[in-house]
């Protein structure tokens, strides 16, 4: 009731004009909260909202905001205002907000930043939006080799409004090839005459080209809140911050759900709040997995339909059941066999893209991956054969006591059942593993090749394992 209270009161001080209770609540509220409260305004009042702000605080909220509502802002507020408070964001989140928005409006917005600015913002952009460098911070203060600590702090402490100031500080030489770096506590308390060289560190360093999901996978080894980002000859070009790695795990881990499940991601899919996605976004996405894995289940169909006309054929001269009989008690069984042997092969794929994804198997043999999921399939199956042939048993003496009319049949049946699980299971994590260490090595990405497509192939092949075993044994036993 509280919130309610609270977002109408806004609304109404954005109508009243009040700039001081706005600007109060401004510096009284949590970006989080702010954002949130601004999408139950029109387009208009949330123009007005900015417009009352201090450019500074403007700036600030502004690069919390979605991409939708940093459009609706810049479509409605002159270019003098846009101006004011984008010359006040950093180079990277200028470039998001860019990315963002339509080629016209960005380069409308591009010219309105500074010469300087303007060269950084174009060095981002310049990456492609996989690689560390399209996110990289590139407003950061270097500091030369031959540096007292007395004159770093006071280098730092002219240029810290226009870059980002932290605990770390890159030590570079006259060519700005990255040398190590030092604290802004060694630099205060040690003494200031003293070269900043002196108590240089070595730090492990990312390069511009380098993946991102490679970027938080190093970030995630080391004990700092940021790491240097070079380029090929060693140049210091920016930093990679724990808030830049945080938006690339959360990135990263939506595409990888979204993959798994068989939805076709757009390049920013993953970013597009759920709520604000339309329904036919959300079909497009989805449709066309959908379809190739109801084709592909045609196969499926064509085997219980081969092997139920085969045994109707064969089994004419059983006397104690029908072939039909016969016919709906192996169909019964197909669920259980498939779905545990697709399940048995989506836990291969889900643990090994983890493993990939946190960079596990970069040295690591295709031979001993599959090898080490075949061992466990083979021991798992064999666990869970013995624990089905019972369920089985336990279910047919149940069942109307159909194992004491019919036990030869539903013995065969119970045991048939139980090794082709076992089969299936070995073989769902044998060809899970493959799958995924192939698509490694040819450096695609695993998400893309696990869960839907290897379960509809894994569903055709465990009812070809079943219906083949079955029709092996009980022709056999019966004829």
């Amino acid at each position: 009731m509280e919130d309610k209270s609270k977002k109408i009161n806004i609304k109404n001080k954005i109508i009243e004009k009040d700039l001081y209770s706005i600007r109060e609540y401004v510096d009284n509220t949590s970006f989080d909260e702010i954002v949130n409260e601004l999408t139950e305004l029109t387009e208009l009042e949330v123009s007005l909202f900015f417009r009352f702000l201090k450019t500074e605080k403007a700036s600030e909220l502004f690069s919390h905001l979605t991409e939708e509502q940093q459009q609706t802002i810049i479509q409605n507020l002159t270019k003098k205002e846009i101006a004011d408070f984008i010359n006040e964001l950093y180079s990277d989140e200028i470039a998001d907000v860019l990315e963002a928005l339509p080629h016209d409006m960005a380069k409308t917005i591009l010219l309105t930043v500074d010469k300087e600015t303007r060269v950084k913002v174009n060095q981002i952009l310049q990456f492609k939006d996989e690689e560390v460098g399209s996110v990289m911070s590139v407003d950061i203060i270097s500091l030369k080799s031959n540096l007292t600590n007395k004159e770093a702090l006071s280098l730092i402490k002219q240029k810290r409004k226009e870059s980002e100031i932290g605990q770390f500080y890159y030590i570079v030489d006259t060519k700005n090839r990255l040398q190590g770096f030092t604290t802004l506590e060694e630099i205060v308390f040690n003494p200031k005459e003293e070269l900043i060289i002196k108590k240089m560190k070595q730090v492990a360093t990312i390069k511009t080209k380098q993946s991102k999901t490679e970027a938080a996978n190093i970030f995630a080894s080391e004990d700092y809140s940021t790491l240097p980002v070079i380029d090929e000859n060693g140049i210091l070009m920016g930093m990679l911050t724990s808030d830049d790695v945080i938006d690339i795990i959360q990135e990263e881990a939506s595409e990888d759900i979204y993959k798994a499940a068989g939805i076709v991601v757009d390049d920013n899919q993953p970013t597009v709040s759920y709520l604000k996605t339309s329904i036919l976004s959300i079909v497009k996405s989805r449709f066309f997995w959908l379809l190739i894995l109801m084709i592909s289940s045609t196969l499926s169909q064509l085997i219980i339909q081969f092997f139920n006309n085969l045994f109707e054929d064969s089994l004419n001269q059983v006397s104690e059941l029908s072939s039909v009989a016969i016919s709906s008690v192996l169909i019964a069984l197909i669920p259980v066999t498939s779905a545990t042997s697709g399940n048995a092969g989506s836990q291969s794929t889900s643990t090994l893209t983890r493993a990939a994804s946190l960079g596990e198997l970069k040295e690591v043999k295709m031979k001993e991956v599959i090898g080490k999921e075949t061992l466990v399939g083979l021991i798992l199956g064999s666990i869970l054969a013995v624990a089905n042939f019972v369920r089985l048993i336990i279910y047919y003496l149940i069942y109307n006591g159909m194992l004491i009319q019919h036990y030869k049949f539903l013995l065969l049946i119970s045991l048939v059942s139980s090794i082709s699980l076992l089969v299936s299971i070995t073989f769902s994590k044998c060809l899970g593993s493959s799958i995924l260490t192939l698509a490694l090595k040819r450096k695609k990405d695993p998400a893309v090749m696990s869960a839907p497509l290897l379960t509809t192939i894994i569903d055709a092949l465990s009812t070809l394992i079943f219906f083949g075993l079955s029709y092996a044994i009980l022709i056999p036993a019966f004829l």
